[in-house]
């Protein structure tokens, strides 16, 4: 196995405009050999991340990921707000909340939405910036989970430009509503999200197209602004994974935190 502390702004591995500036493709660079990622980090996110050299080291660390009674993940993330003191855990079903889907495959998302659970603990709360820095153990594995969990407790990462934003909070907390008992209801609700959504996105577009409306001298589509250095990370640290067998540790891999977490 390889065992990295992945640097924020660097994806796991090639997909969209990223293929040579990988995790995966440099270390080819570094040590001569392909390694397979056993698991992934979001591109914004630092911290372990753990790469077999063989296609049967991998599958064997697949399935004891797969085993979450045996696995114990730990991140750190700083927030905004002052986070509740008593140890929390939080449940809340979750689903993919895709501004491209047209409506009818918005409404399937939201019925196939899947439960996640994740548990919190305060570290320390620091006046100045009014933010939290807050351990993180997911006791599921949902896309975004620590991200969304923490949106939706009222205190988003304080860098995550995607789930900060108020629509994600107020979508997802208009559709898990009690008092929605009709169907029509219940379809009304989930087409105000949808609207809501598509709003969002439209404005998020905005604000990263170029002012002035610079266009590409080669095919004429708009320009976008370049990401600064402060766009390319999010308060997000994979710190420990740990695997336990009948009481007996089989592996336990930690990263150091990074300065934003010290």
């Amino acid at each position: 196995m390889v065992v990295v502390n992945k640097p924020a702004g660097l994806p796991t591995h090639p997909s969209g405009k990223y293929r040579l500036n990988s995790l995966t493709e440099v270390l080819v660079g570094q040590l001569g050999y392909t390694v397979h990622p056993t698991h992934r980090l979001d591109r914004m996110t630092s911290g372990i991340v753990v790469l077999g050299k063989t296609a049967q080291a991998t599958s064997r660390f697949r399935t004891d990921l797969t085993n979450s009674n045996n696995v114990h993940k730990e991140y750190y993330a700083k927030v905004v707000g002052r986070f509740p003191l008593e140890d929390t855990t939080f449940d809340f079903p979750l689903f993919d909340i895709d501004a491209n889907r047209d409506r009818a495959s918005f409404m399937k998302a939201f019925a196939n939405r899947k439960p996640a659970q994740t548990k919190f603990k305060l570290v320390r709360y620091d006046l100045k910036d009014d933010s939290s820095l807050v351990k993180c153990v997911p006791v599921t594995g949902r896309t975004h989970q620590i991200r969304k969990h923490l949106a939706l407790m009222g205190h988003p990462i304080a860098n995550d430009s995607l789930y900060k934003r108020p629509v994600f909070r107020e979508i997802s907390l208009l559709l898990e509503k009690k008092n929605i008992e009709s169907e029509k209801e219940h379809e009304s609700a989930v087409s105000e999200a949808f609207t809501r959504l598509q709003l969002a996105a439209k404005q998020s577009r905005l604000d990263k197209l170029e002012t002035g409306n610079e266009t590409c001298p080669e095919c004429q589509v708009q320009l976008f602004k370049d990401s600064t250095p402060d766009e390319m990370f999010i308060y997000l640290h994979a710190r420990q994974y740990t695997c336990q067998e009948n009481g007996v540790t089989k592996w336990d891999y930690q990263a150091p935190l990074p300065p934003w977490a010290r």
